[in-house]
């Protein structure tokens, strides 16, 4: 019986498809408000943090975190973090804005992802496993969010002392965070295209 298996090669494609929501997501209903009050980010987020755990399965793959038990157990940490996420999203879908004590611990989970991510991206550096600029592509994944928290804080001292820019503030840093995520998880995904998986020991 063939067995369907999705390839590393399928996850990162997958994966450059779904690497722009941070970027699109948040911006759509900015456009169009009644988005705000559909399943739509739900369903779209459903779909983005499918891949990014695909990714993250291929990270597993290459055994981008080394042989330690700490990576192991981190990188699948990951994983549960962003399933956990991703059960969100399905209630967003369902339930738009419930604002609801269930809906708020699990919108957390974001977060909480990409500050474990942000440890998977550290392992993977130390690990040595990938090699030149793979070697960094997730600990720059995992910096997304210092990196949106810094954004956040200089630009509002900044609007401060910039009243004709200052109902546009959001939407600037919206852009700076959603541009960053989308290079990075696209570079993730790629990475994952294209490296090659290591062979067993037997079939080498």
């Amino acid at each position: 019986m063939n067995q369907f298996t999705l390839t590393n090669r399928t996850l990162g494609a997958i994966g450059l498809l779904g690497a722009h929501y941070m970027l699109i997501a948040p911006l759509l209903p900015m456009r169009y408000p009644a988005l705000a009050q559909s399943a739509f980010d739900g369903l779209v987020g459903l779909f983005f943090m499918l891949t990014c755990m695909g990714s993250l399965v291929g990270l597993i793959r290459l055994n981008a975190t080394g042989n330690s038990s700490f990576g192991y157990f981190v990188i699948r940490l990951n994983l549960l973090t962003l399933a956990i996420a991703n059960i969100w999203n399905i209630y967003q879908a369902l339930d738009p804005n419930a604002n609801t004590v269930l809906y708020r611990i699990l919108d957390a989970f974001w977060p909480i992802s990409m500050v474990v991510m942000l440890l998977v991206g550290i392992i993977v550096v130390r690990a040595g496993t990938l090699r030149g600029w793979r070697r960094y592509v997730p600990l720059a994944v995992g910096m997304w969010l210092p990196l949106t928290a810094l954004v956040g804080k200089l630009m509002g001292s900044a609007l401060v002392h910039m009243d004709a820019v200052a109902d546009n503030g959001t939407l600037y840093i919206l852009l700076i965070s959603g541009s960053y995520a989308s290079i990075c998880w696209s570079l993730l995904a790629y990475l994952v295209w294209t490296t090659p998986q290591p062979q067993p020991i037997g079939q080498m």
